[in-house]
């Protein structure tokens, strides 16, 4: 049973007791279709796998990557302590990066692995690496300079280099629509029931341990989500 909850579909198969190495797998959504679940999927399936990760974040803040990570059932400042699971914040230092191209976050990967190889026990510990958000690298760096590093990050799955684990996840472009505006009004090509300008409106909202709930500003619940 406890294995059923890491099928995703026929080719990854995979659970903590069967997790592969040398693989690189492409996750690609859209705005309306998010596949970041899947994210915390594979960062959860590797490390209860015994698995050294190196995990990238850029689309969100550790605290939040840790509390969707508890509800898995692993925890990220225990194993961060036992040097099982490095989290590079990309999201945090986002006005100053811990890196400056992609050649030095790339050779930072490539050192991660290569200090599980060089571990005192006889069998080697597989490493993963999962990348939350090439988007984030691509509007920074271009779009060819990301698909050069996630090439040499595909070198990392060879045996010659480990047989490390490589999953990242790119945003695909989505449909676009093209906005007219004037001094006065801004309106899409496609909308319905607006009457009206539309304008900012402040919500108050808590948040809570599995959903947000929003207020009314003489305090009372609006609606819970």
């Amino acid at each position: 049973m406890a294995e059923a909850l890491y099928y995703l579909s026929e080719s990854l198969a995979w659970a903590p007791t069967s997790a592969p190495r040398g693989e690189l797998v492409l996750i690609s959504d859209t705005v309306e279709s998010s596949g970041a679940f899947l994210v915390h999927h594979f960062v959860a399936l590797f490390l209860k796998a015994g698995h050294r990760v190196c995990f990238l974040s850029f689309a969100n803040s550790n605290a939040h990557y840790a509390a969707v990570g508890r509800k898995l059932g692993v925890n990220f400042a225990s194993l961060e302590t036992a040097n099982t699971l490095r989290v590079m914040d990309g999201f945090s230092t986002a006005a100053s990066p811990p890196f400056t191209s992609l050649i030095d976050l790339f050779h930072a990967i490539a050192r991660f692995g290569k200090v599980s190889q060089q571990q005192e026990d006889k069998q080697q510990t597989p490493v993963s690496i999962v990348i939350d958000d090439l988007s984030a690298l691509k509007w920074q760096f271009g779009a060819d300079k990301v698909l050069a590093f996630v090439r040499c990050c595909k070198t990392l799955t060879h045996t010659d280099n480990g047989r490390v684990n490589v999953v990242v996840l790119s945003h695909a472009d989505t449909a676009s629509s093209s906005l007219s505006s004037s001094p006065f009004t801004s309106r899409s090509l496609q909308s319905s029931g607006l009457e009206g300008l539309r304008a900012p409106v402040a919500i108050s909202y808590k948040i809570l341990e599995n959903t947000i709930r929003c207020f009314r500003s003489g305090g009372d619940a609006l609606c819970s989500i």
